[in-house]
């Protein structure tokens, strides 16, 4: 193992669960003309990418990067960072 990789014991029907959805995600991603995907089906396949890995964080942060108020990194700015942003005269903080 590296500092890069993450390992996960699981049986073989939640890792063929596991495949299936993440080649799913893949195959609507390739093929979709606009780079977006569904949203509530991501959703629902996130929410058992989670129970198998126990791992979100980078899957949630990707998944609500396109709400307003995050960082570079997609973690949600503090009330202080955005009254902070907003003062410096910038309107919508991100």
């Amino acid at each position: 193992m590296t500092e890069n990789e993450v390992l996960v014991m699981v049986d073989q029907e939640k890792w063929s669960k596991t495949r299936k959805y993440i080649g799913e995600i893949l195959k609507e991603l390739t093929s979709s003309d606009d780079g977006k995907l569904d949203f509530k089906d991501l959703e629902r396949k996130l929410g058992f990418l989670i129970y198998v890995t126990r791992t979100y964080k980078g899957m949630h942060l990707t998944l609500d990067s396109w709400r307003k108020h995050r960082d570079a990194d997609g973690w949600k700015l503090t009330d202080r960072e955005i009254r902070r942003a907003m003062e410096d005269g910038n309107t919508d903080p991100t």
